[in-house]
């Protein structure tokens, strides 16, 4: 797979300076949250770049979550499963 140039961040008449780094700024966060997540608290975890685009995984034991039944989140803890897979996938312009 050819990998493409990251997409420009310039103003347009979509974005302006100010969001165009108010994006960058949010778009850090995100990633600190999500290595955080692959580093600390995953088993085994990472990201790629792959075109114009980051994905980042972690792989942890299985754990409860919440799932919707009738109308109300219900915590449901894991049965057989034995791990619990995290995708993320980001544009890497910002």
């Amino acid at each position: 797979m050819k990998k493409s140039k990251t997409p420009p961040m310039k103003k347009s008449d979509e974005a302006n300076e100010e969001q165009l780094q108010m994006a960058l700024d949010q778009g850090q966060e995100y990633k600190t949250a999500l290595d955080h997540m692959a580093k600390e608290e995953a088993d085994d975890g990472g990201e790629v770049h792959i075109g114009d685009y980051i994905v980042a995984y972690a792989v942890e034991g299985a754990e409860g979550m919440y799932h919707m039944q009738k109308g109300i989140l219900d915590w449901v803890e894991p049965g057989d499963e034995n791990c619990h897979i995290e995708i993320a996938v980001r544009d890497a312009a910002d």
